[in-house]
């Protein structure tokens, strides 16, 4: 399959004025001057050295350390949208589903918590918004191909190379190629993730495990069990609640007792674990969860970036391969690219037996995390089943 595709810029990277470190003094600070006259190069004020980037739905502008600001004028259908038009039908749905979310995107995305998540490949010209339980690992590996090189690297040392923080010299280098690079991610039913990332991080018996258990088994020990009890031992606990009743004494003393425990034999339940997931909506910080089991659209923030390909994992070999004949086009490689079928392990089943034991309350909570993620990716949610938690069926 042949694609033929070309982008320009208002101002072709190679011509870029050079920028000032010492750039002009303006009165008001949050005025807005045009650098150098330049038609993609702004001064802005920005006292809190962030980098960002702002939409107001129209376009993008990126404000960078050094109060710089790059103007992104919104592109056009990536080509791959012709050859497959679902591509453009979730762009628009995305675009469309952003207006009704219930968290109220200011339209940045402070890249100093969220640049991690972002992989480049110069050579291709592409980058990824990394979702784990998506898929990720496999693409992972597609990277590692990307470098066209006999040498073996692990998942973490490709995540490493790919990373922007190893990639480009300066964010202002970053922010010209978040421009003009094929932009994707791929998204998956979030309580499919979830409880992906249960059995892969807390249920087996991996090192990846024994570092998760250590992390965090105990903080949802004690958000189940021990949150309105500031206490570390039986001691503390009869010194601070004397006339506690006894059954509930017997069992903050078991929780005690777990958590003295070697980590593996924790045993935490998915019940447990997504109560403390639930907890994030009790302390405001949903942002702050774990990539492994944060909302896409807070991992990724599609209501902030103009994304030119959007992968259903639910299609993820067919379009992924899509995506890499694109990218690969005219490419002198020794390493084609090449998606493997991927086996799909029954996966909604799986999801639903899971959701059988959550308490309804606990559901419409963990809903709640996830809201965001059923509207801008169409999921319908029917939290009075215990059957369908994970429904195939999409919104209209």
């Amino acid at each position: 399959m042949n694609f033929f595709y070309t982008q320009t810029l208002t101002t072709p990277i190679e011509n870029t004025p050079k920028i000032s470190t010492h750039p002009p003094k303006i009165k008001n600070k949050n005025m807005t001057a045009i650098l150098n006259n330049s038609p993609w190069i702004e001064y802005r004020n920005n006292w809190k050295g962030k980098i960002v980037i702002v939409s107001d739905m129209k376009n993008k502008k990126i404000i960078l350390p050094n109060q710089y600001v790059i103007t992104m004028e919104k592109k056009g259908p990536h080509p791959l949208t012709q050859v497959y038009p679902k591509f453009l039908d979730r762009i628009n749905s995305v675009n469309d589903n952003c207006a009704k979310l219930t968290h109220k995107f200011t339209h940045e995305l402070n890249l100093g918590s969220s640049i991690y998540s972002l992989h480049f490949n110069a050579d291709y010209e592409v980058v990824r918004c990394l979702v784990p339980k998506a898929t990720s690992h496999i693409w992972t590996k597609k990277f590692g191909d990307m470098m066209n090189t006999d040498h073996h690297y692990t998942n973490e040392q490709i995540r490493q190379k790919v990373s922007v923080t190893n990639h480009f010299q300066s964010p202002l280098d970053t922010a010209r190629r978040m421009q003009t690079y094929t932009k994707f991610f791929i998204y998956r039913h979030p309580f499919e993730r979830l409880i992906s990332g249960f059995c892969d991080k807390f249920a087996a018996t991996t090192f990846t495990t024994q570092s998760f258990l250590k992390r965090y088994g105990k903080q949802i020990i004690k958000i189940n069990y021990l949150k309105n009890y500031k206490i570390s031992s039986i001691n503390e606990l009869d010194a601070k609640y004397p006339n506690l009743d006894k059954d509930k004494r017997q069992e903050i003393i078991k929780q005690i007792d777990r958590m003295n425990l070697p980590i593996l034999n924790y045993n935490l339940t998915f019940l447990e674990f997504v109560t403390f997931v639930t907890d994030s909506l009790n302390i405001h910080s949903i942002d702050k969860l774990n990539i492994h089991w944060k909302p896409v659209s807070r991992l990724c923030n599609p209501c902030s970036v103009h994304y030119d390909i959007i992968i259903d994992h639910d299609f993820v070999t067919t379009e992924s391969q899509l995506l890499v004949d694109y990218l690969q086009q005219n490419k002198e490689t020794n390493r084609p690219i090449y998606f493997e079928p991927y086996q799909r392990l029954s996966t909604r089943e799986k999801c639903n037996q899971y959701f059988r034991d959550i308490p309804n309350n606990i559901r419409l909570k963990l809903y709640e995390v996830y809201r965001d993620d059923f509207t801008l990716f169409r999921y319908s949610y029917n939290g009075a089943s215990k059957e369908f938690a994970c429904e195939e069926n999409r919104t209209d």
